[in-house]
C-alpha cells in the first residue's frame, strides 16, 4: 500500500491494542492481507516476514464477517 493510499485509509480505523510483546500496526496487517489476497496464497504461506500468518486471517475474517450487506 502506498503512502498515500496509507493517508486515506487510516482515518477509518480504529485503535489498536497491543498484543503480545510486539505490536503490529494497522498498515502492517493491512499489507499482509492484501499481500495474501494478491498472490492468491493460503494464509499459511504469507510470506514469513509477516510472521504469525493467524493474526492477518483473524482480522480477514472478522471484517468478512462484519462487512457490507450483513444485517
Amino acid at each position: 500500500m502506498t503512502y498515500a493510499e496509507w493517508q486515506v485509509i487510516k482515518r477509518f480505523l480504529p485503535a489498536l491494542k497491543p498484543r503480545g510483546h510486539k505490536e503490529i500496526g494497522w498498515r502492517r496487517i493491512l499489507d499482509g492481507i492484501f499481500c495474501g489476497n494478491k498472490e492468491g496464497c493460503q494464509w499459511r504461506a504469507l510470506p514469513k516476514e509477516f510472521g504469525k500468518w493467524q493474526l492477518y486471517y483473524h482480522y480477514f475474517r472478522l471484517w468478512r464477517m462484519d462487512g457490507p450487506g450483513r444485517g
